[in-house]
């Protein structure tokens, strides 16, 4: 039985980029739940949420401008954005205060430390 070059490198390459995006998909829950269990924690009030038009299994990514406070420094505002779990898209107006986690060696990255926030992500 002879195998078909033009069935092969397709199928392949299906294959290492099936590959790549579960790996990709561990990596990033397994940093999420290192950050929620070793995280500083802090809080950031929402100023704005606005939709990117971008949605990711079908969540929305939203632009957020926050300002975060953590223990022990001033506030100061952030812009970043986040993909929601499209249930909690709605907890996100002007004025809602959050818990997050920070990471403590790049103080601009987080994960949300809310209820919606760890059940999205599967951790329990």
């Amino acid at each position: 039985m002879k195998i078909d070059p033009l069935f092969v490198v397709p199928a392949l390459v299906a294959v290492l980029v099936l590959s790549w995006l579960f790996y990709d998909s561990a990596r990033t829950q397994r940093r999420e739940q290192q950050l929620r269990e070793a995280g500083t924690r802090a809080r950031v009030r929402v100023v704005s949420a606005s939709q990117t038009g971008h949605w990711v299994a079908n969540n929305p990514e939203l632009a957020l401008q926050l300002v975060l406070s953590e223990p022990g420094r001033p506030e100061r505002e952030l812009s970043v954005r986040h993909v929601i779990p499209v249930q909690a898209a709605g907890l996100l107006v002007p004025g809602a205060v959050l818990q997050v986690r920070l990471d403590p060696h790049q103080p601009d990255v987080f994960v949300f430390d809310e209820p919606w926030a760890v059940a999205a992500s599967g951790l329990r």
